[in-house]
């Protein structure tokens, strides 16, 4: 391995240990130290990236996938709608509460480019197991008496119980993918219970968005895995199941409109953001501008107390960001990665599929952070690789493609 193969690598490994930078001297220390981090070493890496390019050792033609492509062009929707939206400029930097904006997206972008091209399978792997002991970490980490407001709703280095629940579904759905693919008992053992230790603190935490992700991603996982086992009584009372717990799932959520103030907030929210999409709906307001859609279409009255600058819906989120264009390509990039993992057909497969599944489902409820975001991007650079396509480091010779 050359210094420029070390450099285009090597950084990206501290990303999964960014939950535990927290800058105190800056404001909002739980976002803006750690995302200046993330920025940092990922331009590092893809400076090098670059000079293994321009040598015939930055392996491009791996980005050929529809993957790749769906990506590229979600970057290209949200910059033409960031451009074109009401504010630009707060569009691509962001602000110090959130340190998103385009700038964000295009570190992202840069990040699944190096994943998807230097970094082998085998070190894809290590990066991502690495991700599981972060999240183990920051699990641990909610029962230190150090945090604001004490207790697990604290979130811990993530400040934002939400965003600790979060983290642990994703690094949990990791360890059933390794627990699922590892040759030794006692690995698959470790694995599955660093999973069920996430599970039990996304219970604790009682992150309702979460849990129906979880619920739902292995149902879908199960049937994936019945269908390619041509187990079709299994897999009609799996789908019998599906459709049983969707039903349960929109009575609890009509009585929770009744009953519960916070989801009777969310719901208008929802319904104001609706109406923002509808005013400019083929490529929305630009990154960033929600709060002002919020504050313009909506009932002032849910906004007084807390202030929503996200629609807390995926959905919704990137229609106000990029209209209707951008939600359509946003969905492209799941619907690529689901053929892509069809296409490789594994168990392991039907893990990751899960896991995306149980991802966004989640975030019907919520929105993206810097992790989240890292460990997506990074999945999908894991998936976009086809098998037995490892680059060469024997002699750091170009990939002959033929």
């Amino acid at each position: 391995m050359t210094p420029l193969s070390r450099l285009a690598t090597w950084p990206l490994f501290v990303l999964p240990f960014l939950p535990f930078y927290l800058s105190w001297s800056l404001p909002f220390p739980f976002i803006t130290g750690r995302t200046f981090l993330c920025r940092l070493l990922v331009e590092i890496a893809f400076f090098a990236w670059g000079g293994l390019a321009l040598s015939g050792r930055g392996h491009v033609h791996r980005l050929n996938t529809p993957i790749a492509w769906a990506v590229a062009m979600f970057l290209f929707t949200v910059g033409v709608a960031n451009g074109l939206g009401i504010a630009p400029y707060r569009s691509f930097l962001g602000s110090y509460e959130r340190m998103e904006g385009y700038i964000l997206l295009l570190h992202l972008g840069a990040l699944f480019v190096i994943l998807a091209t230097v970094v082998t399978m085998t070190q894809l792997r290590v990066y991502l197991s690495l991700f599981v002991v972060s999240g183990l970490l920051a699990s641990l980490s909610a029962f230190l008496p150090i945090w604001s407001g004490g207790g697990l709703r604290s979130g811990a280095v993530f400040g934002n119980p939400t965003f600790l629940a979060v983290y642990c579904l994703l690094t949990g759905g990791l360890s059933v993918w390794l627990a699922v693919q590892s040759p030794r008992a006692w690995a698959k053992l470790l694995y599955g219970y660093a999973a069920l230790a996430q599970i039990a603190m996304i219970i604790a935490i009682w992150n309702r968005g979460a849990l129906v992700g979880i619920a739902i991603g292995g149902i879908v996982g199960l049937c994936i895995a019945a269908f390619r086992a041509k187990a079709f009584v299994i897999l009609g009372g799996q789908i019998a199941g599906l459709i049983v717990g969707g039903v349960l799932l929109t009575g609890l959520m009509l009585s929770l409109l009744h009953t519960d103030i916070s989801a009777q907030t969310r719901l208008v929210v929802w319904q104001t953001a609706w109406k923002g999409i509808q005013e400019r709906p083929v490529l929305g307001w630009g990154q960033e501008n929600a709060a002002y859609v919020l504050r313009t279409y909506g009932n002032p009255r849910p906004f007084a107390d807390l202030p929503y600058d996200r629609a807390h819906n995926i959905l919704l989120d990137w229609g106000l960001s990029a209209g209707l264009i951008g939600v359509t390509v946003y969905l492209a990039i799941f619907v690529c990665a689901f053929a892509a993992l069809w296409k490789k057909g594994r168990v392991e497969s039907a893990v990751l599929a899960s896991l995306l599944v149980a991802y966004f489902v989640q975030n019907l409820f919520a929105f993206d952070t810097l992790m989240s975001y890292v460990i997506f991007f990074s999945l999908l650079a894991f998936i976009s690789q086809p098998l037995g396509d490892e680059p060469s480091n024997k002699n750091n010779r170009p990939h002959q493609h033929t």
